[in-house]
């Protein structure tokens, strides 16, 4: 039955098994460092940096005796490169919205990290401008073993990033954590960012003892290409190392293992109850199966019906959400901002009368910049948890309708089969992505200076001052106005992105289990087609099958109890 598998899953655990890859991710967000870090860690100018955010297509390092660069493409076909040309297939400047059609880009080099069948990838970071490469990065979470998660000291963990954690959580067992660009600060303001990124990620894991390693990726890259000793201990890169040499040495192998199982085990259970299903229905007579085969596809259009009507009361109330908490909201803030604000020029006028008309002008629209900025910038940040709070309430209850549809349709086929199906696997807590961003226009500013420009510097400054008052108000009024508007556009956009990918993977939960049961079906009546002899034999695959699917369970399972007894004793050594 090997030809029902996800071929892909099968060829990554075969992969993975062959030559003991361990894939350890580098994430996090945009402009955090990663390829830099990278860099550091294997001690070469190996991928591009800037200052402008890069990286948007996955990057695969591995071991090779000597430096070979190639790019796959999504149409099967492949091209070797230098490395000064990484860039022009990886960064989103070269690459934009990968129209060169990249899957990935593999470098292989001569590090001792590299060794034994580690690979490290390079992801492009979340939460940029560009929301294909937050999507690149999410979908190749599957493939990870271990993951380096990297933040930095200025500014420190942000909102993306803590939603960001908490979609890890599953994916894998072990987390590096890494507290970038120590060097852009000094040591008081290092200690306050690196307490408050702790507390807040003890708040998505607390059940894990964690530690943040704190270090300079370009002040550990730059001692390493100079082969400066005391600028690499001073970098902080060298804990690191040593934390991640003693994981490679001694854990590596038992996350792998632990990866693995849970790959196989997800195959496992999958094409056991197919089997299942097969083997009892091969027992039946063809019109007996028939009619079963018509009475599950009756049900399955049914349940699809349900699915179908469950995403819909989602949207409804994904639309109640924007019009009854968003909106009002919104309505709230420019009422309460636009009465401070109008409050707040008047005093802001009275201290600052005796300027000139020119000076007066580039004050008040710094002014002008800065609170808009702070107004939107601190509400966004409360209402986007408070989006993000009711929109998990509101999947969550999808999720369990969904969940309620797919019991009722194992239920109602396990009757039609007379056949107990156990399950296939569903995901409870439907896992998504709500990441919300808003920045401040820029052309706030330089407005008032163009009233003086246009002769007021010219009149008295009693009357020049009261013009440009004026229009400090009014220009107040609309940028509130206007920024209540845009923000309205975003936060809407992107929950309706985020409505739109959950409710995708909703479907397919549902199509999956449908389409499993009713594959085993349709298989089972082709092979009722067939000779009594046929029938005999694959009924004695089936079986042989079903032995082995049972037999590797258990192991796995014995496999899964010794590392977690391992695990208990090197931690107690008495």
């Amino acid at each position: 039955m090997e030809d029902s598998y996800s071929q892909e899953a099968i060829n990554g655990i075969k992969e993975k098994i062959a030559g003991n890859k361990f894939s350890i991710l580098v994430v996090g967000q945009f402009k955090r460092g990663k390829s830099t870090f990278i860099n550091a860690l294997l001690g070469t100018e190996l991928l591009p940096v800037a200052i402008i955010p890069l990286t948007s297509i996955i990057t695969l390092i591995k071991y090779g005796e000597m430096r070979n660069i190639m790019v796959f493409f999504n149409d099967g076909s492949q091209k070797e490169i230098q490395q000064n040309e990484i860039a022009h297939y990886v960064t989103e400047k070269s690459n934009p919205k990968n129209e060169k059609n990249v899957r990935y880009v593999e470098v292989k080099y001569p590090s001792e990290y590299l060794r034994n069948g580690v690979e490290i990838v390079d992801t492009p970071g979340i939460a940029s401008i560009h929301i294909h490469n937050t999507e690149t990065t999410y979908n190749y979470l599957p493939y990870a073993d271990a993951m380096i998660f990297l933040v930095s000291v200025e500014p420190p963990i942000t909102q993306a990033e803590y939603n960001f954690l908490d979609d890890l959580r599953g994916y894998v067992s072990k987390i590096f954590f890494v507290q970038n660009k120590i060097d852009m600060v000094d040591e008081n303001d290092r200690e306050e960012s690196l307490e408050f990124t702790k507390r807040v990620i003890q708040e998505q894991l607390p059940a894990e003892n964690i530690t943040i390693y704190s270090l300079s990726a370009k002040q550990a890259l730059f001692g390493k290409l100079k082969d400066d000793n005391a600028e690499i201990s001073h970098s902080g890169l060298g804990t690191f190392q040593d934390a991640l040499d003693n994981f490679l040495l001694k854990e590596k192998a038992n996350v792998l293992i632990l990866s693995i199982i849970h790959k196989i085990e997800n195959l496992i259970l999958s094409e056991t109850t197919k089997a299942n299903i097969i083997k009892k229905t091969l027992q039946e007579p063809v019109q007996e199966l028939e009619n079963k085969i018509k009475s599950f596809d009756v049900l399955a259009k049914e349940i699809q019906q349900e699915g179908s009507d469950s995403t819909n009361l989602l949207r409804a109330e994904v639309n109640e959400l924007i019009r009854k908490v968003l909106e009002p909201d919104l309505e709230r803030l420019k009422k309460e901002k636009t009465e401070l604000l109008l409050k707040n020029i008047d005093e802001f006028y009275s201290a600052h009368r005796d300027k000139s008309s020119r000076q007066l002008a580039k004050e008040s629209d710094i002014y002008l910049y800065e609170q808009i900025h702070h107004i939107f910038n601190e509400w966004q940040i409360q209402e986007e948890k408070k989006i993000r709070d009711r929109l998990k309430v509101i999947y969550e209850r999808l999720a369990g309708r969904t969940n309620a549809i797919i019991n009722r349709l194992l239920k109602l086929s396990s009757k039609i089969l007379d056949l107990k199906i156990e399950s296939f696997r569903v995901d409870d807590t439907m896992t998504y992505e709500s990441v919300f961003k808003f920045m401040i226009d820029g052309d706030v500013k330089a407005s008032l200076e163009m009233v003086v420009e246009t002769g007021t510097h010219l009149l008295p400054r009693f009357l020049s001052h009261r013009i440009m008052l004026k229009e400090l108000r009014e220009r107040f009024t609309m940028e509130v106005d206007r920024h209540c508007g845009r923000m309205r556009f975003d936060f809407a956009e992107r929950i309706e992105k985020s409505t739109k990918d959950f409710v995708k993977r909703i479907n397919q939960t549902v199509d999956a289990t449908v389409n499993g049961i009713s594959n085993a079906l349709l298989q089972s009546h082709a092979m009722k087609q067939g000779s009594l002899e046929e029938i005999l034999e694959f009924e004695n695959k089936l079986k042989k099958e079903l032995e082995i699917f049972n037999q590797v369970s258990q192991e796995l399972n014995a496999i899964r109890n010794q590392i977690s007894i391992q695990k208990v004793a090197d931690k107690d050594p008495f």
